[in-house]
């Protein structure tokens, strides 16, 4: 289901969206931004001919006290307008906040979850991700940034057609002039948002080159290596480097804008000088009176005001419009694998049997295959390895094998249906896969090992025990309670190498999955913690069909079938005994590693047995 189609979303399909995730978490909002609204050009229609009435009363000789009570009235009334205005507007401004960094964070955050791991791992969906992050990561961007300024637009649109009214009536040409000027307006600025796009795509690149230099350098695992090799010099050159690269982009921003800003400041001069010169001329003759003289003068004043307005914030909601293009664009990206149940695995007999049929693959702009015409096939119950030099494909199949990538052609059969009938979630409830790179969850020990599982204290005191983690955990003053790492408790613990294998273990056990993918996991253990961890899962894991990948060939003697894999192809197979007495691959590559993980006395043993 690879992106079937390229969907653009439109500026008002945009304003759309956003207002209805906003209506949907505050319901009252519907009434409260309109009655905002209403309050707002009340307020400044009433500010604005405040002059014009008080010129009025001078000229049609108004009672002093009259005129006074009225004009206190009409105050009192803008206060009103004004005071009431602002608090609505405080009250939205924080349910915009809250509603943005909720509901369209949480969302996304869930999407990027749920998408299929093959297309997250691809740079475009990594920078589709980081836009849609940036739509949603302030207040004055993409979704929030439309909260606030869409309003704010027809504000200024409405104010723009009642100022402009006055005009209409007595002195069109005034109008037309305005008109004129807003138009020329709109068409520049269209000119330089093309071009300040162009330029936007360039900075987003090198914030990227930013964004990644400086969690690298906050990273825990990867400052090790910066302060044991010397690197803080090599990161603060490379920060300064695209910071000066930053800093040149913004400069062709600025310039971009500077020119056309000194040609509409100076256009907007001559369009005032026109219009005062007639509003003047028509006072001057005697074509207006004082009040209408006053009514066009402030009338022209706001219209302009406005109109700069309307063009400014057409300018951002476009802008904001794009950010929220580029979020509801993520949601449009589809993976190979099904999310809905077109086959349901719950009915299927399990441990499963798993066959590999024709199977090609290669990375997304790559031309090498790592496999092609690849077929293997694991019964049920089965314990298989996949042993083979570093780079052979070993960790690229278990990949494949757990549904996180999928084949370019051929097929996976699970109990002879394609992995792809499958709601891939449902798939995953049945495979644990124990990957060579550990990074625990800075939760619980509990939650490590139970994830989103059913809290059952017996079967966890149970996997505890059978993976020889229940000794460290009892040593703990919290016990299974205790967080791993200080990132949400100051007093968290952090596990030896050899502690997280065995809570990989647990955590495996008390899946309790149908099919387990060992893709060594154990490789920064010594040879012989390997050979012997191995064989503790082989015995706790008796009822699943079961796949230990490893380069060590001493670990996985005890497996039914061996394969050995060279160059994504399957060399030899058969057990440890039938390929030690093909004297092949396998054979001589046991042979080199045998004085690394055995004893003397296995080492003697293995070799008198070749």
């Amino acid at each position: 289901m690879e992106n079937k189609k390229k969907i653009k979303y439109g500026f008002f399909s945009n304003i759309k969206f956003c207002y209805s995730i906003l209506f949907k978490a505050k319901k009252s909002y519907r009434f409260l931004i309109p009655f905002s609204l209403i309050l707002g050009i009340l307020a400044a229609v009433v500010s604005t001919y405040l002059p014009s009435i008080i010129v009025y009363f001078i000229e049609n000789g108004f009672e002093i006290n009259k005129a006074l009570i009225l004009l206190l009235s009409i105050s009192l009334i803008f206060l009103i307008f004004k005071v009431g205005n602002s608090y609505l507007e405080q009250i939205l401004n924080m349910g915009y906040t809250i509603t943005r960094a909720t509901v369209p964070f949480f969302d996304l955050t869930k999407r990027s979850l749920e998408m299929d791991y093959q297309k997250f791992e691809e740079k475009e969906v990594k920078d589709k991700f980081m836009k849609a992050q940036i739509a949603i990561d302030s207040n004055y961007a993409g979704v929030e940034g439309i909260y606030h300024d869409f309003p704010k637009l027809l504000n200024a649109i409405i104010s723009l057609i009642i100022f402009a009214i006055p005009s209409l009536f007595i002195s069109p040409l005034i109008l037309l002039i305005a008109l004129i000027g807003f138009i020329l307006n709109l068409i520049i600025a269209h000119f330089i948002k093309k071009k300040d796009k162009i330029l936007n795509d360039e900075w987003s690149k090198i914030d990227n080159k930013i964004r990644y230099v400086s969690n690298i350098s906050e990273n825990e695992i990867s400052s090790k290596d910066i302060r044991n090799y010397s690197l803080a010099k090599k990161f603060s050159n490379l920060l300064a480097s695209y910071s000066k690269e930053l800093r040149k982009v913004m400069l062709k921003v600025k310039f971009l804008w500077f020119i056309p800003d000194g040609e509409l400041t100076l256009f907007a001069l001559i369009r005032d000088l026109l219009a005062y010169a007639i509003l003047i001329y028509e006072a001057v003759n005697g074509t207006i009176n004082a009040s209408e003289f006053v009514t066009l003068l402030v009338s022209l004043t706001a219209f302009n005001s406005y109109m700069d307005q309307v063009i400014y914030l057409i300018d951002n909601n476009i802008a904001y419009s794009l950010g929220v293009q580029y979020y509801r664009s993520f949601y449009d990206i589809y993976g190979d694998f099904s999310h809905e149940n077109k086959t349901d695995i719950n009915v299927l007999s399990t441990p499963f049997e798993i066959e590999i049929k024709n199977l090609s693959f290669k990375y997304k702009g790559s031309d090498n295959y790592i496999f092609k015409d690849f077929s293997l096939k694991i019964k049920k119950n089965e314990k298989v390895a996949i042993v083979g030099i570093n780079g052979a494909g070993k960790t690229t199949l278990a990949k494949l094998l757990v549904g996180l990538y999928a084949p370019n052609e051929g097929e996976i059969l699970i109990n002879n249906h394609n992995i792809k009938e499958f709601d891939i979630n449902d798939y995953y409830k049945y495979v644990s896969i124990i990957n060579q790179d550990v990074f625990p969850l800075a939760f619980t020990i509990k939650d490590n090992i139970v994830c989103s599982y059913e809290y059952d204290e017996v079967k966890f005191k149970k996997c505890l025990k059978d993976s020889g983690l229940e000794e460290k955990v009892n040593s703990l003053k919290d016990k299974e309670n205790t967080f791993l790492t200080q990132n949400f408790d100051k007093n968290g613990v952090n596990l030896s190498g050899g502690e997280l294998q065995k809570m990989l273990l647990a955590r495996a056990l008390y899946k309790k999955s149908s099919f387990l993918i060992l893709d060594e996991p154990t490789s920064a253990l010594d040879p012989v913690a390997e050979k012997n961890l191995y064989e503790k899962y082989n015995d706790l894991t008796k009822n699943q069909t079961s796949i230990f990948i490893s380069h060590r060939l001493s670990s996985t003697r005890f497996c039914d079938e061996i394969y050995f894999i060279e160059n994504g192809k399957i060399i030899e197979k058969g057990t440890h005994d039938e390929l030690m007495a093909l004297k092949g691959r396998y054979f001589e590559m046991f042979n080199i590693q045998a004085k690394y993980y055995q004893d003397k006395k296995e080492g003697e043993e293995a070799y008198e047995g070749a």
